[in-house]
């Protein structure tokens, strides 16, 4: 199938998706600490989505740096910054 890239300037959000949330699912959304995953129906609805898009694409992930000029990774900082502050 075609290619899905996903760039993300957070190793959070790329280590959870491609590596932890596997363990998650398992442990019934406790993570390594004994402690409920944070934002937890966020990451149940980015795994959901991903198990769509893996139908049709191979998807992978890359990292890449934050606040380096990368032009559509900073539009996307700032598409949530004005999300997060309610503009």
């Amino acid at each position: 199938g075609d290619e899905l890239i996903i760039y993300s300037d957070s190793a959070y959000l790329i280590n959870g998706i491609t590596s932890w949330i596997n363990g998650w699912r398992i442990n019934n959304w406790m993570n390594s600490k004994k402690e409920p995953v944070k934002n937890q129906e966020l990451w149940k609805i980015l795994d959901e989505l991903l198990d769509d898009f893996k139908k049709k694409y191979n998807v992978s992930f890359k990292k890449v740096r934050g606040h380096s000029g990368i032009y559509w990774n900073e539009v996307c900082d700032k598409l949530a910054n004005e999300a997060m502050n309610g503009i």
